[in-house]
């Protein structure tokens, strides 16, 4: 639930005259892979590197910096992995991996 709300509570941050998020899920071979894709304004390539990262924050008034560090955490706690593609102004897709097994 933690990081369900952390990626859609990002993605409207990062779509402030409104957009689109769209979640996908599907199957790949033994993971379950979920995407959370918005049509905001993107991210730099530095901002991407440095997303994960504890404290780091871009931009926001309100972040502390570690909704994302929290994602990926709670991930690899579920022996999972996540991943960013994102380009300045055409949106991000943050992909989650997860063992089904």
């Amino acid at each position: 639930m933690r990081v369900f709300q952390n990626l859609a509570g990002n993605a409207a941050d990062a779509m402030p005259s409104g957009g689109m998020l769209t979640i996908r899920t599907r199957r790949c071979d033994d993971k379950l892979v979920i995407e959370f894709a918005d049509t905001g304004t993107g991210m730099t390539e530095e901002v991407r590197l440095k997303a994960f990262e504890p404290f780091y924050t871009s931009g926001k008034k309100h972040g502390t910096g570690l909704g994302l560090a929290i994602v990926k955490k709670i991930l690899e706690e579920h022996n999972g992995t996540v991943a960013i593609e994102s380009a300045v102004g055409k949106g991000t897709t943050v992909r989650m991996m997860l063992p089904l097994s």
